[in-house]
């Protein structure tokens, strides 16, 4: 089975105010030399036979990209790797960035899966997240309806003076041809334009309750779409689950390339710099060191116990020649009633991934 390939592409319009990722504000002649680089990067893992299941192309915003610069990259990517079967080819977008012409050429190159940033439809909720929509999302999104088959939206909730009705409004909003959906809560992230206006008091975060109350509409007004809660914060019709987000999730091996792009290949983490001049020069590779046990231990059922399906225990026996039930018999019988655990599987149930955070922090002591 093939791995994951994640390209980092770190260009923006403009950063919004809830994010953390790695990214610059894009310009033409930037855009030709990291493309370069890229290519220069990926040729280097040609010779070690690496067969890719799924390609990613996230920031960023990659549709800030000249489509000429995609064909290249996606060109070099089928020559330096194998592929057993057709992959799933996934490129992030803004809405805003999807020109009709763009739109084909994604199809010709081989793209057939988009995940659009809406985060909002509501205007006022999107000054608040620092995003300035100036195109109708509509019209766009009817247009990336008719040429691809698999579209996933990204939305935001818990803004800042967002209710249950607003999150509600914003599901009605959602075009019915759409297969997937990621619903996130926000996260205030120390150093983002958000964080900042929070410590000065001039925004107030929504009370737990007050989440807890969306993330019932979310999953209920989805679960009436027919998109079925997959992951944590993810939704999909039967057959559309994100395949390349599911090979983090069950924590199999990946590949990143690009400025801040990070892999994990037989148990070694590699961190490339979030410095694009470096990333130019050649000075690509930040870190790599060999995860221990334990961590490798931790992450696994972090990433997990995200998923509704949860995990087999034979597998968590053959990753770390324990027996979970065991290890963990204080944990299981101290919280029960929030795990679905049979002879073969452990999950959260749809209590226990209320208060998912809780559950993790309370495992991870027995790590």
């Amino acid at each position: 089975m093939g791995i994951a390939l994640y390209i980092h592409i770190p260009f923006c319009t403009r950063k919004c105010g809830y994010c953390s990722f790695f990214s610059i504000s894009h310009n033409f002649e930037l855009e030709n030399k990291y493309c370069t680089s890229l290519v220069q990067e990926i040729r280097g893992y040609e010779a070690q036979n690496i067969n890719i299941d799924t390609i990613y192309f996230g920031g960023g915003n990659p549709a800030l990209l000249n489509p000429g610069h995609l064909k290249i990259i996606l060109e070099v990517i089928r020559e330096s790797f194998i592929f057993e079967q057709k992959p799933e080819i996934t490129l992030e977008a803004n809405v805003e960035n999807l020109e009709e012409k763009k739109l084909d050429s994604y199809k010709k190159m081989g793209i057939n899966r988009l995940s659009v940033g809406i985060q909002s439809f509501d205007a006022e909720k999107l000054k608040i997240l620092g995003r300035h929509r100036t195109v109708e999302p509509y019209a766009i999104l009817n247009k990336v309806l008719a040429e691809f088959n698999n579209v996933s939206l990204d939305l935001i909730y818990a803004i800042p003076s967002q209710t249950a009705e607003d999150v509600a409004a914003d599901i009605n909003s959602i075009p019915e041809q759409v297969k997937h959906v990621s619903y996130y809560s926000l996260m205030l992230e120390k150093g983002t334009e958000l964080y900042s206006r929070y410590k000065k008091g001039t925004i107030k975060l929504l009370s737990e309750n007050e989440e807890l109350k969306m993330q019932q509409t979310i999953i209920k007004e989805l679960k009436i779409r027919k998109l079925s809660r997959y992951e944590i914060s993810n939704f999909a019709l039967k057959g559309y689950e994100s395949r390349h987000n599911l090979h983090y999730w069950r924590y199999d091996e990946y590949l990143g390339v690009g400025a801040g792009a990070v892999s994990t290949l037989n148990h070694t983490r590699l961190e490339n710099v979030r410095d694009i001049q470096k990333y130019i020069n050649g000075q690509r590779l930040l870190k790599k060191y060999k995860l221990n046990t334990k961590t490798r231990e931790k992450e696994f059922l972090m990433m997990n116990l995200r998923l509704i399906k949860g995990f087999e225990l034979q597998q968590y026996g053959d990753n770390f020649q324990a027996n979970f039930k065991i290890k963990y018999k204080k944990f299981i019988n101290k919280y029960f009633k929030y795990l679905s655990l049979s002879k073969e599987k452990l999950a959260f149930n749809s209590k226990g991934l209320n208060i998912y955070n809780l559950l993790m922090s309370e495992l991870f002591i027995e790590v």
